[in-house]
């Protein structure tokens, strides 16, 4: 996966653009409501999705497995601190964190894979502190083509295996990490025009 990614963004730098994801917008206006300043976010890119924290004078960590990316979010005046590395090599730091966003990674993630990442996500909140995934739904799978490698899962034609999220299997990940709001979201593909939506779940936990 580390050298897809890197090749990724060597070859395509920005290719998002920076036109945040809606889910990010209102995981921002939702820890501002809560009062959280201080967050992680795991497979931050080259911060697309972690600009508009930053702009609003948040406390961001993130954690990439690209130093290309790592790269392209210094060289775009996105100065905060981010550990070179997998998720599944969590944790980078001892620091306990109010806030923790995640867009369209974990599915990226075997089984086993994604349940560290979710303990060491939960295990480094502060209490009352919420975990914020966005996650790629079955109603999505239609729109990928590659060998399907189980019921809700493809490997690509880049190699990469995706796992689709369903409800039951969302509340069966994440059971352990008291769910407080599961809500279906439409994504728009923003940088580029007549693009289907994708289908996406959020997921928001709380540490009590």
């Amino acid at each position: 996966m580390n050298a897809f990614w890197e090749n990724l963004f060597t070859e395509q730098g920005t290719l998002w653009d920076f036109h945040p994801s809606d889910s990010a917008l209102i995981a921002l206006e939702l820890f501002r409501k809560n009062n959280l300043n201080k967050i992680l976010i795991p497979g931050v890119g080259y911060g697309r999705n972690a600009k508009p924290f930053y702009d609003a004078g948040f406390e961001n960590t993130g954690i990439e497995i690209s130093k290309a990316a790592i790269h392209l979010a210094k060289e775009n005046q996105l100065d905060f601190k981010i550990h070179h590395g997998s998720l599944t090599d969590m944790p980078f730091d001892n620091d306990f964190y109010e806030a923790i966003f995640c867009y369209a990674t974990l599915h990226l993630f075997n089984k086993q894979d994604r349940q560290h990442i979710l303990k060491n996500c939960f295990n480094q909140l502060q209490k009352n502190g919420l975990m914020f995934f966005n996650v790629v739904s079955v109603d999505s799978m239609i729109n990928f083509s590659g060998e399907k490698t189980g019921e809700n899962s493809i490997k690509l034609k880049n190699s990469l295996d995706v796992n689709f999220y369903n409800l039951n299997e969302i509340e069966s990940e994440f059971k352990s990490y008291n769910i407080i709001k599961i809500s279906k979201i439409a994504e728009p593909i923003k940088h580029m025009k007549n693009q289907q939506a994708l289908q996406c779940f959020n997921v928001i936990c709380q540490k009590n």
